[in-house]
């Protein structure tokens, strides 16, 4: 469970990249996991393309026939059906208690509900890095290459996380590679990640700051992420394209993490586990592509709240 709650602390920080106001982006993100069965479940909405639409205190976010709004303002989060013209709306109370349900079944792992408890890595077990070392490598191109009519620069970042006074061999352990060609400043993107934070907080789970206080105070990760913040302020700029790849390392008993990382955890699940593998050997779990296809900053404020002639109701 650790191991989880430590792969999730990295590839979270990874993928909120510092980049806005009132606007709009379209983007798509193709996902492949090990295990048929995720496969089957990712497929479709990974070929659909996602529009975003954030105006002050709401957004919308749509793919394909679905669609969901946050509105602040009148205090509804709604799911949208896009060809019925129909929206199924509660308030961020009601979100905020169906969350504390579903955290409950997943033992703690987000955090129960309560936002301080889910900043600080879930509690139970306590700083999920405590029993790793995770070292991040950084490397920057000053290759220039135009991605979906921007013009982008290649950064990588691999994080290795192991057991503490053990090499990979011997404990196992996780790698997880981030490749981003990062193009110029979207101030959409900070608006963005800045709302779903104020989201986050509002239904009960952490929010972005929270992420980051734990992030930072954490023994394993502390050292990684400043090394990290510091190489993100030498390349300022929004990541058009995104690759990440989750790679499992087996020990000497077969599994990652010495039998309680992702290899066991969630072998059944996602697929890439250990079992059967030489030690030191890298398994890959899943792989995701997440690339900005187009923005803007010019925004009808009724584009991010329930589209006009849509039929709400309240749950």
């Amino acid at each position: 469970m650790k191991m989880i709650r430590l792969t999730a602390l990295i590839a979270a920080f990874a993928l909120a990249w510092p980049a806005m106001a009132a606007g709009w982006v379209e983007q798509k993100t193709e996902v492949k996991f090990q295990s048929k069965m995720m496969n089957r479940l990712a497929k479709g909405a990974a070929d659909d393309v996602t529009k975003i639409y954030i105006h002050g205190d709401a957004k919308r976010t749509v793919t394909g026939n679905t669609g969901t709004v946050v509105d602040f303002e009148k205090d509804l989060i709604c799911q949208l059906k896009m060809k019925r013209k129909r929206a199924t709306c509660a308030t961020t109370g009601q979100t905020r208690e169906k969350m504390q349900y579903v955290s409950q079944g997943f033992g703690g792992l987000l955090g129960g509900g309560d936002s301080g408890r889910a900043a600080e890595g879930a509690q139970e077990g306590g700083d999920p890095a405590a029993d790793y070392e995770v070292s991040v490598d950084i490397k920057n191109s000053d290759d220039e290459e135009m991605v979906n009519g921007f013009k982008c620069k290649k950064s990588t970042w691999v994080f290795t996380a192991k057991r503490k006074g053990m090499s990979l061999e011997e404990g196992g352990g996780a790698i997880i590679t981030v490749e981003m060609k990062i193009g110029p400043k979207l101030a959409v993107l900070d608006e963005i990640r800045e709302f779903d934070s104020r989201y986050a907080e509002a239904i009960g789970l952490p929010g972005g700051e929270q992420m980051a206080q734990a992030i930072r105070g954490s023994a394993g990760l502390g050292a990684a992420f400043k090394k990290l913040e510091a190489n993100q302020k030498e390349m300022p700029g929004s990541p058009i394209h995104t690759l990440m790849i989750l790679e499992n390392v087996a020990g000497k008993n077969g599994e990652s993490a010495g039998g309680q990382g992702l290899g066991s955890a969630l072998k059944g699940m996602f697929g890439g586990g250990g079992g059967g593998a030489k030690p030191g050997e890298r398994t890959e779990a899943f792989r995701s592509i997440t690339e900005i296809l187009a923005a803007g900053d010019s925004l009808d404020p009724a584009d991010a709240r329930v589209p006009a002639g849509f039929k709400l109701k309240m749950e």
